[in-house]
C-alpha cells in the first residue's frame, strides 16, 4: 500500500495524532506528514504512506493557504488562543489602519518564528525552552507570502486569507501586524484549505478514510517535469544501476534539480533528484 492520503485534521489533535490513527487503521509499516499543523489548527494534512513518505521533502516545495482569525487587542505568550494572555486592552486598530500594513508583508519578507515554534535550538525544541522560561533566540528566517486578503473585519476579530511558502507562521505575522500599528494580537483560528493544487474539499476526516481514498503517489508530482524512460531500461533503474541519458526515450538535457520519471505508457516510476534517483517506485507498489 502506497501512495498518499488528504486528511481534514480536526481541532485538539495533534498531527502526529494524525498519522498514528492512519497507521492503525491502514495497518502500514511506514507513514509521515507533510507539513506540521498546530494541535488548535484544523484543515489540509497530507499523510504519506509507506515509500510515498519520502516524498515529503517534495511538498516543501509547494505553497501552502490558510484562513485565519486573529484577535487584536489582547497578546498570547504562544501568539496563538492556546497561550496565556499577557496583556489585555490594548487599542484595537481601524480596518484603514490594517490595510496600509498589508502590503509590508507580501513578497519577500524576513520572519522571526514564534517562541513558541517546533524549530530546534542546539537540539531543543523553542517551544520546550520558552515553556521552561528559558530564553529563545530564533534567527530571521525569509518566506514568501504570495496572497494575503481580508475576508472580513469585525472589532476586534480580522478574518485573513493567507497564501505563503513553507515555513511561514501565521502566528508570527499577526504578532507581526499588531506590533506594527502598536498594539497586540494573536491566532483564535487557524485552517489549512490547500497545499498546492490538493484543497481541503477532497479531504476526509481520520474516521473515513479507507485503502480506496488513497492516492497514487505521481499526483503529488504534477507540477515537476518528466523524463520518459525506455521499456528495457525499466528493470535496471529499479535495480539501482545509475541513471544516464541512455535510459531516455527522447534525447533530453535534464539541468532541473527534479524530474519525474515514467514509463513510455504513462506508469509512474519514481523521482530523479541532481541526476541521482531520489524515489524509485517497486514493482510491488499498490496505487
Amino acid at each position: 500500500m502506497d501512495g498518499l492520503l488528504l486528511i481534514d485534521k480536526e481541532a485538539g489533535e495533534t498531527s502526529f495524532d494524525v498519522v498514528f490513527k492512519v497507521r492503525k487503521q491502514l495497518s502500514l509499516k511506514k507513514a509521515g506528514h507533510a507539513g506540521t499543523l498546530d494541535p488548535f489548527a484544523t484543515g489540509l494534512l497530507i499523510v504519506l504512506l509507506n515509500q510515498s513518505a519520502r516524498l515529503m521533502e517534495i511538498f516543501h516545495l509547494l505553497p501552502k493557504e490558510y484562513e485565519a482569525v486573529f484577535v487584536f487587542g489582547e497578546k498570547k505568550l504562544s501568539d496563538d488562543i492556546t497561550g496565556e494572555t499577557v496583556l489585555s486592552g490594548a487599542r484595537i486598530p481601524t480596518l484603514d489602519e490594517i490595510k496600509r500594513q498589508i502590503p509590508s508583508f507580501t513578497g519577500r519578507i524576513s520572519q522571526i518564528p514564534s517562541d513558541y515554534s517546533a524549530l530546534k535550538i542546539k537540539g531543543v525544541r523553542a517551544y520546550h525552552l520558552a515553556r521552561s522560561g528559558q530564553k529563545v533566540n530564533l534567527e530571521p528566517r525569509e518566506i514568501t507570502i504570495f496572497h494575503y486578503e481580508i475576508i472580513d473585519y469585525t472589532p476586534p476579530f480580522l478574518k485573513v486569507k493567507i497564501k505563503c511558502s513553507t515555513g511561514t507562521y501565521i502566528r508570527a505575522l499577526a504578532r507581526d501586524l499588531a506590533e506594527n500599528m502598536g498594539t497586540a494580537a494573536y491566532v483564535k483560528e487557524l485552517k489549512r484549505t490547500s497545499i498546492g493544487d490538493f484543497s481541503i474539499d477532497r479531504a476526509y476526516k481520520t474516521s473515513q478514510i479507507s485503502p480506496e481514498k488513497i492516492l497514487s503517489p505521481d499526483h503529488a508530482v504534477d507540477f515537476i517535469p518528466c523524463l520518459t524512460v525506455k521499456d528495457d531500461k525499466i528493470e535496471p533503474m529499479r535495480h539501482g544501476i545509475p541513471f544516464n541519458s541512455s535510459f531516455l526515450a527522447d534525447p533530453l538535457s535534464y539541468t532541473d534539480d527534479f524530474y519525474v520519471l515514467k514509463s513510455i505508457k504513462g506508469e509512474f516510476l519514481g523521482i530523479l533528484k541532481n541526476k541521482k534517483y531520489f524515489f524509485v517506485r517497486s514493482t510491488a507498489a499498490q496505487t
